[in-house]
């Protein structure tokens, strides 16, 4: 069967083996981490299957199939709909075909609209559109503290104290600017300190929020009328914080970049060593990584939405420009900041046991931000915030060391765009 499907910016599939095998390498070099996985979808001559158990895919009857066909129609529904409708449309297919009006619909459904290039005005960048995400939300070290993201020690005598919001944001803004002056368009998910991607502070969505979701999830009896109460009234901000906030804003943060439709997205975080619980002692390791979306566990995959995820991952088939953007990224990480990425043999069990490796300090791990945004994306984790000179360096001159996480985000996206002379 003759079929000429553009499935990345540079491969185009003219056969339904060309697919096939273009999509199982995907999937096994990017999305797949356990065989497990294995039992949620198929890839085959009929499209790609998404299914919501073993004994379902034994039987044959998938949760929802894409045909080789409609690959550029399932696309554009990703694109143009929002999570809420996706998933209707995920759960209602099963293996009918796309009607000939939902086709027409979809395929006449206007994309959000990307920036338009100039004529020529000597910008590097005029015509793109790159969001950026500065993680964490913390504007003040009490903030800080309710995330558990801050950095508090006594280092050859000083008490040093910082925090990652304040970092990341501090980054994107000087970002934003470079970017800018060559032409991008920029967007960020938030632009001041203690700003959630609400556009509000975390107490005004606790106070504006938290009530309507605590209703609801009583309504459906998926709590007590005391634990709403205790919740609503008496709980800590750190347990609100963690347990209600955070999945709602990284999920606002994924929608507001789908909905701007950027050709990259960079989300800006600090790094830490791991396996610590406060970071009130100085380390001596440091080193730098990257992630890009991927690396699916079977226990990822345990409800239709994430099935989506999944499955819209596979279709848009992003992955080699992540993984170039994001090798673009920890070399300049390497060259900015002088300090190494973290080499492959480490004994970090979340690199070890739930990513996979691409390159050398990249790895495809499957966090909320990475397994929902359509676009591009590079997750930057640049150097070790604890580390005993880092710390002395981000409390005591912070802006310079900050200006060169900043070029170093600059520098990849010039490389990755191929804008550099």
């Amino acid at each position: 069967m003759l079929l000429i499907v553009q499935v990345s910016s540079s491969v185009y599939c003219q056969t339904v083996d060309d697919l096939y095998k273009y999509y199982q390498h995907i999937a096994s070099k990017y999305l797949v981490k356990s065989k497990q996985v294995e039992n949620f979808f198929s890839i085959d001559a009929r499209g790609i299957a998404m299914y919501a158990s073993a004994a379902d895919k034994k039987k044959n009857t998938p949760e929802c199939l894409i045909y080789w066909d409609e690959i550029e129609t399932y696309k554009n529904l990703v694109r143009s709909k929002d999570k809420k409708e996706q998933l209707e449309y995920y759960e209602s297919k099963k293996d009918k075909r796309f009607s000939l009006s939902e086709k027409k619909r979809l395929t006449t459904t206007q994309l959000p609209p990307q920036a338009s290039f100039g004529k020529a005005s000597g910008k590097k960048l005029q015509g793109y559109k790159i969001a950026i995400d500065p993680g964490h939300i913390a504007g003040t070290l009490d903030i800080a503290k309710v995330e558990h993201r801050f950095i508090e020690m006594e280092i050859k005598g000083k008490k040093v104290s910082f925090f990652e919001g304040d970092l990341t944001l501090r980054t994107a803004l000087i970002l934003k600017e470079k970017l800018e002056k060559q032409g991008a368009t920029v967007f960020l998910t938030r632009s001041r300190p203690n700003t959630t991607a609400y556009g509000n502070s975390f107490k005004h969505w606790r106070k504006t929020y938290l009530p309507e979701i605590l209703d609801n999830a009583l309504a459906r009896k998926r709590m007590s009328k005391w634990e709403r109460n205790r919740l609503l009234f008496r709980a800590k901000d750190t347990e609100i914080f963690h347990d209600y906030f955070l999945p709602r804003d990284l999920e606002m943060r994924a929608s507001l970049i789908n909905a701007f439709n950027p050709d990259i997205t960079i989300v800006i975080h600090f790094n830490a060593a791991p396996q610590k619980e406060r970071w009130n002692m100085a380390v001596k390791e440091n080193y730098n990584m990257v992630f890009m979306p991927g690396a699916f566990l079977s226990d990822d995959l345990s409800n239709p939405t994430e099935r989506l995820e999944f499955l819209n991952l596979l279709i848009l088939a992003n992955f080699d420009k992540s993984a170039k953007l994001a090798g673009h990224l920890i070399k300049e990480f390497i060259q900015q900041l002088d300090v190494p990425p973290i080499p492959v043999n480490n004994k970090i069990s979340y690199l070890q046991k739930i990513s996979n490796l691409v390159s050398e300090g990249v790895y495809c791990r499957n966090l909320k931000l990475c397994r929902q945004i359509n676009s591009p994306l590079c997750y930057g984790e640049s150097l070790y915030q604890d580390n005993e000179q880092e710390a002395l360096r981000l409390f005591e001159n912070k802006e310079r060391r900050i200006k060169q996480v900043a070029e170093a985000y600059y520098n990849a996206v010039l490389k990755y765009f191929q804008v550099v002379k």
